[in-house]
C-alpha cells in the first residue's frame, strides 16, 4: 500500500493505545512499520518546534537536541526572558513528500479501518483520514 508522510503519521495515531496481548503485539509491528527510516529521517529533516511560556518565543532544532533550561531572548528594556521552553510541535519538509510502499498486516490494516469507519459514522472525518479512507475501507469493500 502507497502512503505519503501524512497518512503514515496520521495512521499511527488511528491505532489503538490499548487491547488484548495480541493486538498489542499487531500494533507494536505497525508502529515500526509506519515508520520512518534513517534515510527518510534525513530526507525529510524533522525537527521539534519549542515555544517560551513566558515570550512565546519559537524555537526549532534538531530531534536529537534539548532545548536550554531558560530562554535567553532580550526584551525591549534589555532583559532576559528566562522563561521555559514547552515543546509544541514536530515538523517536517513536505515538499520532499516521499510516496512510500508500507507492507501492514491484514490485522493493522483492519484495526485502521475500524477506526476510520468509527470517524466516518461520527461526522470526524479529516482531510488526511479522507485519504486513508479510500486506501484502508474503500479498498476492502
Amino acid at each position: 500500500m502507497k502512503l505519503t508522510v501524512l497518512e503514515r503519521l496520521r495512521a499511527q495515531g488511528l491505532l489503538p493505545g490499548e487491547g488484548d496481548f495480541a493486538t498489542l503485539k499487531v500494533v507494536r509491528k505497525a508502529r515500526e512499520t509506519l515508520s520512518f527510516n534513517d534515510e527518510e529521517l534525513e530526507l525529510l529533516e524533522f525537527r521539534n518546534v519549542f515555544v517560551c511560556q513566558k515570550c512565546s518565543r519559537e524555537l526549532v532544532l534538531n530531534l536529537n537536541q534539548s532545548p536550554p533550561q531558560a530562554c535567553d531572548a532580550l526584551s525591549e528594556a534589555d532583559e532576559v526572558c528566562g522563561g521555559r521552553f514547552k515543546h509544541k510541535t514536530r515538523r517536517c519538509r513536505l515538499d520532499k513528500d516521499p510516496v512510500s510502499d508500507i507492507d501492514l498486516s491484514p490485522k493493522a490494516r483492519e484495526l485502521i479501518a475500524r477506526k476510520l469507519r468509527e470517524l466516518d459514522k461520527q461526522g470526524k472525518l479529516t482531510e488526511t483520514e479522507f485519504s486513508l479512507y479510500e486506501k484502508f475501507v474503500e479498498a476492502d469493500e
